[in-house]
């Protein structure tokens, strides 16, 4: 199948071009020479297989981004805002009662396995009421924390076999899409050879 649609496209771009593949004229004809080399070329600039296999290896190579960024720094950021100004039973709890809250956080995944983070939160209240002993309260808070797997992803060994692994898929990709270029190709120099050998067929019959 693939045989004939490479006959198919090099006899369409002939006639669309008006090619002689021999490069031989008749009295009366205006004739283009296309020689092998650029039969090819068009076929590595519109054979649709071609442009496949090279999109496929395109995808599988964007799959060793996904895998490297489990090892990517993450930040978190959170802020929230309490203002409270309703109504109280009593005026001894106060007309206004406010509370701030902010954090912000930083986590990494080492090559090791080694999962660290270091978050830091800061807490602020303010209120009039009577039974306050502080009318303002702050409160900062910084964490540091270091996690080490000691089962299957000791020394980060599933991390970066995944990482191995996938260059591994990405060259036999590249290989494949290779091969499919090549087979391709050379679909494509079989058909300019047949057309060849019918035009010289043609020519003995007349």
């Amino acid at each position: 199948m693939k045989w004939l649609v490479s006959i198919i496209f090099l006899t369409l771009s002939i006639f669309l071009v008006g090619v002689n593949p021999l490069g031989a004229s008749d009295q009366g004809e205006e004739v283009i020479y296309l020689s092998l080399a650029e039969a090819i070329h068009q076929a590595i600039n519109n054979n649709l297989e071609v442009k496949l296999a090279r999109f496929d290896a395109s995808i599988k190579a964007t799959d060793l981004t996904f895998q490297e960024a489990v090892f990517d720094t993450i930040l978190t950021a959170e802020v929230d805002y309490t203002d409270d100004r309703s109504k109280k039973s009593s005026t001894f709890l106060g007309t206004e009662n406010t509370e701030a809250n902010y954090d912000l956080g930083l986590s990494k995944r080492l090559s090791t396995g080694t999962d660290i983070s270091l978050d830091f939160t800061n807490k602020r209240e303010s209120t009039d009421s009577a039974f306050s002993t502080f009318k303002s309260y702050y409160e900062p808070t910084l964490e540091f924390s270091l996690t080490q797997p000691l089962g299957k992803n000791r020394g980060g060994l599933i991390d970066r076999g995944n990482i191995e692994v996938t260059k591994l898929n990405i060259k036999n990709a590249d290989s494949t899409s290779l091969d499919r270029i090549e087979a391709a190709l050379a679909a494509t120099e079989k058909a300019y050879w047949n057309l060849v050998l019918a035009y010289r067929v043609l020519k003995i019959k007349e």
